[in-house]
C-alpha cells in the first residue's frame, strides 16, 4: 500500500509544472501600444516574445497582457501592418510579478515585391516571372565604378567578367559560361528599352554609373526567347534614373570628384643575359671568334643555347620606359526632382583618364542626360528620354605589353632615328 501511494505522488511530480507543485504563478508582461505621432492606441497589434510560443493581440484601447511567463529575460516585439516593428531587450519576468512594456511604433511604408521589367510586356512582380531573373538596385551602387556594367560583379550569381587594361575599353562579360569559341560570348546589352550598339567601338564604358537605377540580367535560353537570336549570349538590361523616389519634395543637387592614379599590380622581373658566343671581353664574336657587331651576333650551339651570359651593353628595362600610369580625374553633376505633377533626372560627367602608355592610350568622355515626366492629366502623361556622349579613345596595338617585355633589353627603343624622330 505505500509502494501505491509513492508512485502517485511521483507521477504528479512529473506532469505537474514545478512553480504550481510549490505553490508559486508564474509572471506575466503587460502594457500598451500607442501611435507615436498622434498617442492614439492601435488595436489588433501582435505582441509576442520572438523564440517562444507566448503572444497576444492588443485590445480596442490598445493594451495586453501575456500570462504564464517563466521567470527569465526576454526580447518582446509588437508589429502591426503600415508600422515599423518595435522591439524591447531584456524584460526580465520574475515568478508572480508582473513587468509592464510600452510601444510607441511609427508608421512606416510598406515593402512591396520587386517589379521586374526585363523582356515583359507590362512591371510584373517577381514572383509572378516565369524565369529567374538577377537584379541590382541602385541602394546597392553606393560607389559608382568606373564602368557601369562591372558593378554586377560578385553581385549576381553566374557573372563573370574581365576589365582590360587600356582605359575606355569595355568589359568583357560572360553570363554562366561561354556557348561560342569563335564568336562573341558578350550578353545583349538594353538601356532604357534601346538595344546598345556594339559597332564603331563603342563599349559598356559609355555609360555613367551614377545614372543607374537598377540593373537587371536574364540567363539562358529565357533571353533568345524574349530578344531573339542575339539574345543567345544572355541579356542585361539597364534603367537609368529619372528623379523619382526622392525622400522630400524639391531639388536634389548632387556634386562628385574623383581622382587617382593608375599603377601596375606588381613588377616583372625581366631577363638581361642572352645567349650568343662571346670572348672573354664579353663582346660578340662569330664562330671563328672574330670580333662582330651586334647584328652580326652568332647564338651559341643548340646543346648550350642558355640565357647565361650577362650583356656588356647598357641594359634597359623597357617596361619602365613605357608605362606611364597617368592620372584619372571623374567630375559629376546631377539634379532630380519629384513632385506631384513632374519629376525629372539631369546629369552631366566628365572623364579624364591617362593612358598606360607613354603619351598615348587615353580616354576622355563628356557625357550629358536628361530623364523628364510629367502628368498632365489623370490618364495622360508625357515623358522623355534623351543621352547624348562624346568619348575620344587613343587606340593601342594589341599585345602591348607582351611586345615590350619581348623586346631585346640591349636596345634603346626611346633612341631618335638619325631625322631626329
Amino acid at each position: 500500500m505505500r509502494i501505491g501511494v509513492f508512485a502517485i505522488f511521483a507521477l504528479g511530480l512529473l506532469f505537474c509544472p514545478a512553480a504550481e507543485a510549490f505553490g508559486q504563478e508564474r509572471g506575466s508582461i503587460r502594457g500598451r501600444v500607442i501611435d507615436a505621432a498622434t498617442g492614439a492606441p492601435l488595436p489588433a497589434t501582435q505582441v509576442s516574445i520572438p523564440g517562444t510560443a507566448f503572444g497576444t493581440l492588443t485590445s480596442p484601447d490598445g493594451a495586453y497582457l501575456i500570462a504564464g511567463v517563466p521567470a527569465g529575460l526576454y526580447t518582446v516585439q509588437a508589429r502591426r501592418i503600415g508600422y515599423a516593428d518595435a522591439r524591447r531587450e531584456n524584460v526580465a519576468v520574475t515568478d508572480g510579478a508582473s513587468v509592464s512594456v510600452d510601444f510607441d511604433l511609427r508608421i512606416t511604408a510598406l515593402s512591396l515585391d520587386e517589379v521586374v521589367v526585363t523582356g515583359v510586356a507590362d512591371p510584373t512582380s517577381a514572383r509572378r516571372v516565369p524565369f529567374t531573373v538577377g537584379r541590382v538596385g541602385g541602394e546597392n551602387l553606393q560607389v559608382p565604378p568606373a564602368d557601369a556594367v562591372s558593378s554586377i560583379q560578385g553581385k549576381i550569381a553566374g557573372v563573370s567578367s574581365t576589365t582590360p587594361a587600356q582605359p575606355g575599353g569595355g568589359v568583357n562579360i560572360v553570363l554562366r559560361t561561354p556557348t561560342s569559341i569563335n564568336r562573341s560570348n558578350t550578353p545583349l546589352i538594353v538601356v532604357d528599352g534601346v538595344i546598345l550598339a556594339s559597332t564603331f567601338g563603342r563599349s559598356s564604358t559609355d555609360l555613367s554609373s551614377l545614372d543607374i537605377e537598377s540593373i537587371e540580367v536574364v540567363k539562358g535560353a529565357a533571353a533568345a526567347s524574349l530578344y531573339g537570336s542575339r539574345a543567345a549570349n544572355g541579356v542585361i538590361q539597364i534603367r537609368t534614373r529619372r528623379g523619382t523616389g526622392l525622400d522630400t519634395e524639391g531639388t536634389r543637387v548632387t556634386v562628385r570628384t574623383e581622382l587617382g592614379v593608375n599603377q601596375l599590380n606588381r613588377r616583372i622581373s625581366l631577363s638581361a643575359h642572352h645567349h650568343y658566343l662571346t670572348n672573354a671581353q664579353g663582346q660578340y664574336v662569330d664562330n671563328d671568334g672574330n670580333v662582330v657587331a651586334r647584328e652580326a651576333r652568332v647564338p651559341r650551339p643548340a646543346s648550350e643555347r642558355f640565357l647565361d651570359v650577362p650583356y656588356a651593353d647598357p641594359v634597359y628595362d623597357h617596361i619602365d620606359q613605357f608605362f606611364d600610369p597617368g592620372q584619372f580625374m571623374v567630375n559629376s553633376v546631377t539634379l532630380a526632382r519629384s513632385s506631384d505633377a513632374t519629376n525629372f533626372f539631369a546629369s552631366f560627367g566628365n572623364h579624364q583618364i591617362g593612358g598606360v602608355v607613354l603619351d598615348h592610350g587615353g580616354y576622355g568622355r563628356n557625357d550629358l542626360r536628361l530623364n523628364l515626366d510629367h502628368r498632365l492629366g489623370a490618364n495622360l502623361q508625357f515623358s522623355f528620354s534623351g543621352y547624348h556622349m562624346r568619348s575620344e579613345r587613343q587606340e593601342l596595338p594589341d599585345e602591348t605589353f607582351r611586345q615590350l617585355v619581348q623586346q631585346a633589353p640591349d636596345v634603346d627603343l626611346l633612341r631618335r632615328d638619325p631625322d631626329g624622330t
